[in-house]
């Protein structure tokens, strides 16, 4: 379920009515899914009641496969690439046992890694999850905000990681990374960004500015030196601590916050 509520409602005290996008996506197989979205003034018990009366209806598979595309101001757009810097957490560096990167980690993932729907597994091996801050770029910078989830096949990453060879069989195939839709920087300081991962309503992991090793600024800079943003670009500026194996059935739920403001929610079941 995505809900975008209005940018006056507080997480703290969330209004009994309030204007809201309702975005429900349904997986019907890892290549077929149902997109529903309703807009109107609803209560918060509301929403999360239709939404959950929403997932329990049994619809009938669609042909073709979902088009890669991501949401924002309403409108369907074709992503060009998605640009992601690594280990910029951390508590993230840590839990994996990884040394402190010198300089920016960053590794790409083409549009066609993107998918409509969260899979657990990939051509026989299981994926794990990473929640992170995402944003949109237009006119060579950020224009709007997400969450994104980029899904990694860890055992292959760690024996390419071991032989000194690159990530991209373990992070740039078919499938790898799921997005929310977006909203508009427009009067959000970037310093005020923090989001929360739920699995089946248990805090996974939360993430902020503050957190961030290399904050949003410093990583759009550092892009600049050596590639030219195009429109459509997608930046993914890492993970906090807490990632793990993608479960098939759970439901995985991400909240993204202007310091106390509840921007978007976004949901995902795990095929």
């Amino acid at each position: 379920m995505s809900a975008k509520c209005s940018s006056n409602s507080a997480i703290t005290s969330p209004p009994v009515r309030s204007s809201c996008l309702i975005s429900i996506s349904i997986p019907l197989s890892d290549k077929h899914f149902i997109n529903i979205r309703i807009f109107g003034y609803y209560s918060t018990a509301l929403v999360c009641q239709y939404s959950n009366r929403l997932k329990e209806i049994k619809y009938p598979a669609r042909q073709g496969d979902p088009v890669p595309s991501i949401t924002f101001a309403n409108q369907e757009r074709q992503p060009n690439s998605l640009l992601c810097i690594g280990r910029n957490y951390m508590a993230h560096i840590e839990e994996l046992n990884n040394a402190v990167p010198e300089e920016m980690v960053f590794f790409f993932k083409p549009a066609s890694s993107l998918s409509a729907v969260l899979n657990s597994q990939q051509g026989g091996e299981p994926l794990h999850y990473e929640a992170e801050i995402c944003f949109l770029i237009e006119a060579s910078a950020p224009i709007a905000v997400g969450i994104g989830l980029d899904l990694t096949k860890r055992a292959t990453q760690q024996r390419l990681k071991e032989r000194g060879l690159p990530w991209e069989r373990a992070k740039a195939f078919s499938g790898a990374a799921v997005l929310s839709p977006f909203v508009s920087l427009q009067n959000i300081q970037l310093t005020s960004l923090r989001f929360e991962l739920r699995i089946d309503d248990d805090l996974q992991q939360q993430g902020d500015y503050g957190l961030m090793i290399n904050k949003p600024e410093e990583i759009f800079r550092e892009l600049s030196h050596f590639i030219d943003l195009q429109d459509n670009d997608i930046v993914m500026t890492g993970t906090p601590k807490g990632v793990g194996q993608v479960v098939s059935g759970a439901r995985y739920h991400v909240s993204l916050f202007s310091d106390d403001t509840l921007l978007l929610t976004h949901e995902w079941i795990a095929l």
